[in-house]
This record gives structure tokens, C-alpha cells and sequence, in this order.
């Protein structure tokens, strides 16, 4: 991503990237079948504002991503800010 004043983020290690929250169904199910397919899945902690257990999951290229079980999550809504 380019664009505004700043040329280099401030610490190299720090890049710019986008946030992906997926639900499925079945959260275990969504892990079983990334780590089949070659992926890494690691547990994620409770985040304020967002119902349900997580995992975020590495996709064999690196890309990462989280996954919501929207079971746990049904009727729950963020708290209004």
C-alpha cells in the first residue's frame, strides 16, 4: 500500500495489511480443514466488541486470516461505541 506523507513505516517490521474476520459454522471444522491444506492454526485470544471463539489461520503462502464460530456468536452484537 502507497500513498500519503510517510515513505517507510517507522519500525521495519511493521506492514501494512488488511484484517479478514470470516464466520463459519463450525470452527473446528474451518481449522481441521486449513490445517489439511497445508495451513497453521493458532488459537486467538478474546478481542472486545467480537462474540464468539476465534482462531486466525496461516495460509501456506503466509497470508493470514481470522475465523469466527458464528454458532457461538448468534444473537450477540458488538457494544455500541
Amino acid at each position: 500500500l502507497r500513498g500519503g506523507a510517510v515513505e517507510a513505516a517507522p519500525d521495519p517490521h511493521v506492514r501494512p495489511r488488511w484484517n479478514m474476520h470470516i464466520q463459519v459454522s463450525d470452527l473446528a471444522e474451518a481449522s481441521a480443514a486449513a490445517l489439511a491444506a497445508g495451513g497453521t492454526v493458532i488459537p486467538a485470544t478474546p478481542v472486545h466488541g467480537i462474540a464468539g471463539e476465534q482462531a486466525v489461520i496461516r495460509d501456506p503462502n503466509g497470508a493470514l486470516f481470522t475465523v469466527t464460530d458464528c454458532a457461538s456468536s448468534v444473537g450477540q452484537r458488538p457494544p455500541a461505541q
